[in-house]
């Protein structure tokens, strides 16, 4: 069976972060974030790599997006 892919844009919307972030935190292997995947010059992320992160890092994803929430609701207030 083939991977679901999502697009960048909605792996940043999934975090609460900025599209550039992603690319960061491709850049710190020790996140052990999941790797892109190109496809014809775009930048995917595999769907079931990501809930995998999730599940290891649960505690660190919960916090960081409650963190963003807060922030976006101290901007918009």
């Amino acid at each position: 069976m083939k991977p679901t892919l999502i697009p960048d844009r909605r792996a940043a919307e999934r975090y609460g972060v900025h599209i550039r972030t992603l690319a960061r935190w491709d850049a710190a292997p020790n996140l052990g974030f999941p790797a892109p995947i190109y496809l014809r010059g775009r930048r995917y992320r595999e769907l079931e790599a990501l809930d995998q992160w999730d599940r290891e890092n649960s505690r660190q994803a919960a916090s960081l997006r409650a963190q963003v929430q807060h922030e976006r609701e101290a901007v918009t207030t």
